[in-house]
Order: structure tokens, then sequence, then C-alpha cells
């Protein structure tokens, strides 16, 4: 559908930033990619960036393995919504990756924070399974369950 969508006109943020997702959870890592930088570009030429379009670039930028860009993604969308905790969790996930674990620590303690929201537990879309798995994995301490 997200595929007919954009085929049929439909070229908005949100269209992309779906379809990138959808092309995620697919594993089609190298075309969720695209989807996110055409999102990225619409949201530019509109004044944007905002937190969904970077979160899903930094996310996909991280699928595909290029982690200096996603951190970059991510922290230029973090200022948009800073109590998002899964940008958080990226980024720190790519500073791991690029050997900044003290960078990757500093986010993690920031994603068990904001985790205390129940809000943001509960509407994890599957995540957050992988976030505690990194946090322990990681010695960061949490006060919820």
């Amino acid at each position: 559908d997200q595929a007919k969508a954009i085929k049929m006109g439909e070229h908005s943020v949100n269209a992309y930033t779906n379809y990138s997702l959808y092309l995620k959870k697919t594993k089609n890592f190298n075309e969720s990619l695209i989807a996110a930088k055409k999102a990225n570009e619409l949201d530019r030429a509109n004044g944007g960036p905002g937190m969904p379009t970077q979160y899903h670039l930094g996310w996909a930028y991280y699928d595909n393995g290029n982690y200096k860009d996603a951190v970059i993604a991510l922290s230029e969308g973090i200022p948009y919504q800073s109590d998002f905790p899964y940008a958080y969790f990226y980024r720190a996930l790519s500073y791991e990756k690029t050997g900044d674990i003290n960078a990757a620590k500093e986010d993690l303690i920031i994603v068990s924070k904001l985790l205390e929201n129940e809000y943001w537990r509960d509407n994890s879309d599957g995540l957050l399974p992988e976030v505690i798995e990194t946090l322990d994995r990681m010695n960061i301490n949490r006060k919820w369950n």
C-alpha cells in the first residue's frame, strides 16, 4: 500500500517515512534508506527537519551500517523532540559501532530515564526487549521493569 500511494502521487514526508518504515520491517534496508532520504529532502524543502524524519533517516543509516551518518541525522532530530527515547537509543547503538562507548553510555542513561515514562515503554514498536538487553549489556541501571 505504501509503494502504491507513492506511485499514485502521494509524495509527502509522511508517505516516505511510512514507506521507509515498511521497507525496514521487510528487511529491505537499502530501499528503506532511499525512502528516508527522500522524506528528509521533502522535509527540508518544507522548512524542516523534524524529529520523525531524522529518526527514520538515522535508523535507516544504522541499518545500512552508516553509523556516523546515523549519529549526524539523529543528533539533528533530537532537539525537535528531546523526550523521544528511541532516537537516543539508535544514536547510542551507532556510537557503540563507531567505538565511542562513553557517548553510547551517556545516551543509554538518557534512554533509561526517559523510559521511566510508561507511555514510551508502551509505545516502543517492539524495540523494548532490544533496549532492555542493551541497557543490561552496557550495565545501565533502570528504575522500571
